[in-house]
């Protein structure tokens, strides 16, 4: 009785097990086709604001308006600072009446030529010529210029629409040439090399993906608009894209580049469909419940996907209209019994 009793309970067990086996050996399947492949490269790149540029005083001074700050957007001819402009209001003064008085000298000297002022379209151009520089009127009208674009300079006016950055100067603080960089982030520029090998594959306004090296599940488009003519000297070709601003991207972040090429006529299978198996590629056929390896060669791969054939080297065979097993192949074997999954 007690030998009863323990049969009963491995038989249990056995069919407890047999269950749990099936269970772990249900799978995903799909159809192999062929279809067009995304061949891929990939490069690292950096991003570049495509306008971007210093701002800063042509001649230094102590910073009186501050209306910006790192991060800022302002528009073109928005007021970025201002610096004191006491001095270079009074050389202004200074500069118009000296014009005024060089433009009374310049009418007396026309007078004393014979000139009637009254009829000034009618003084030839040598006489007004000699009345300038006689009275000094040519330069008191050049310092005046000069005067008035000092004034204009005290005042920091953006050039181009964009973000403030690398502004370290405070208020009453000196403020020089480099006071700070404007960048305008609607359009980005990326730099990237590729092997010489691979410009068959390049073309200009092909399509590229970009991932921020930190989040390298976003995915942002663009295109190539230059390719350099020259091979450098480590057998790479620079490749310069364009793409559209976004708030995730920033200029001299760190970039993924991938550049897709479509090739068809493949037969494409995803990589969770394929495992080693013997130092080879191999996938795995459903037939009549069990699972069958095929060796295969992968011929082109891209993040997700392979583009295979059967391989030539064991006169492994793989056509269109196979059934191919792509999830639950990490536990299969060769003649491994397998469900495939009701939800598929």
């Amino acid at each position: 009785m007690a030998a009863c009793g323990r049969d009963k309970k491995d038989d249990a067990a056995d069919l407890a097990r047999n269950v749990y086996e099936r269970e772990v050996n249900s799978v995903d399947t799909m159809y192999l086709k062929r279809t067009d492949f995304k061949d891929q490269l990939s490069s690292n790149g950096k991003l570049r604001a495509k306008v971007k540029g210093v701002v800063g005083f042509r001649n230094p001074g102590i910073v009186v308006e501050l209306p910006v700050k790192n991060g800022s957007y302002v528009q073109k001819g928005d007021l970025i600072a201002r610096i004191d402009s006491e001095e270079a209001t009074l050389v202004l003064a200074q500069a118009q009446v000296r014009y005024q008085r060089a433009l009374i000298d310049r009418q007396d000297a026309l007078i004393n030529m014979g000139y009637s002022l009254s009829d000034s379209l009618n003084i030839p151009a040598g006489a007004l010529q000699i009345a300038d520089i006689r009275s000094g009127y040519a330069n008191a009208r050049s310092d005046l210029r000069m005067a008035e674009i000092a004034l204009e300079r005290c005042s920091l006016y953006a050039p181009f629409a964009g973000k403030v950055a690398n502004l370290s100067t405070r208020l009453y603080e000196q403020g020089g040439p480099n006071f700070c960089i404007l960048v305008d982030d609607r359009v980005f520029e990326v730099d990237f090399t590729m092997l010489e090998t691979e410009m068959d594959f390049i073309s200009r306004d092909m399509g590229i993906e970009l991932s921020p090296l930190h989040k390298p599940s976003e995915r942002y488009y663009g295109r190539v608009t230059e390719i350099n003519p020259i091979v450098d000297n480590h057998g790479q070709i620079r490749i310069t894209g364009e793409i559209l601003g976004h708030r995730a991207l920033m200029d001299g972040m760190n970039v993924k580049i991938y550049l897709e090429n479509s090739v068809p006529g493949q037969l494409v299978v995803p990589k969770t469909a394929v495992v080693m198996r013997d130092g080879h590629y191999v996938l795995f056929t459903y037939s009549n419940g069990k699972a069958e390896w095929v060796y295969i060669d992968v011929i082109m791969t891209s993040r997700e996907y392979y583009a295979v054939a059967g391989n030539r080297a064991k006169q492994a065979e793989l056509k269109e209209g196979d059934c191919i097993i792509v999830g639950g192949t990490v536990n299969l074997a060769h003649g491994t019994e397998v469900v495939i999954n009701s939800n598929q």
